[in-house]
C-alpha cells in the first residue's frame, strides 16, 4: 500500500533551503524541463527564491508538473519546488542562478522558451 505524496514528505515540503545549496543554472533547468515535456519556460525574477531568480516551467498536466517540481527538487537539493495552479496551465517555479542580466530600458526582466515543435 502507498500513501498519498503529501503524507510522504510532509516535513520535507516545508523546510527552508540548506545554506549550501547552489541554485541551478537557467540552461540546466531548461534542459530537464524539455525533456519533462514542458510546454514553455520563462526565467524571471523573485522575491521569494533565496537565488532571487526561478525558472517557471509550465506544464498542461498537474500530475507532469508534480513529478517534474519531486525531480527538481531531490535533483538540485532543494526542500521543494512549488506547483501552483495558473488557469490552464499548471507552474512549477525552480530557483535559478542568475549571474548577469542585461536590461533592456522599457522591457520586463524575464526571458521566455517554448518547447512546443
Amino acid at each position: 500500500m502507498s500513501l498519498p505524496p503529501d503524507l510522504v514528505f510532509p516535513i520535507w515540503r516545508v523546510s527552508a533551503t540548506p545554506a549550501a545549496v547552489v541554485a541551478p543554472h537557467p540552461g540546466e533547468v531548461a534542459r530537464f524541463a524539455d525533456e519533462a515535456g514542458a510546454a514553455f519556460l520563462v526565467v524571471r525574477p523573485s522575491v521569494r527564491a533565496f537565488s532571487r531568480w526561478v525558472c517557471v516551467v509550465y506544464f498542461s498536466s498537474t500530475i507532469t508538473a508534480e513529478s517534474f517540481a519531486d525531480f527538481c527538487a531531490i535533483r538540485f537539493g532543494f526542500p521543494y519546488c512549488r506547483v501552483r495552479d495558473l488557469a490552464s496551465w499548471y507552474g512549477v517555479s525552480v530557483p535559478a542562478c542568475v549571474r548577469e542580466w542585461s536590461r533592456v530600458r522599457g522591457s520586463l526582466p524575464c526571458l521566455v522558451v517554448s518547447y512546443y515543435k
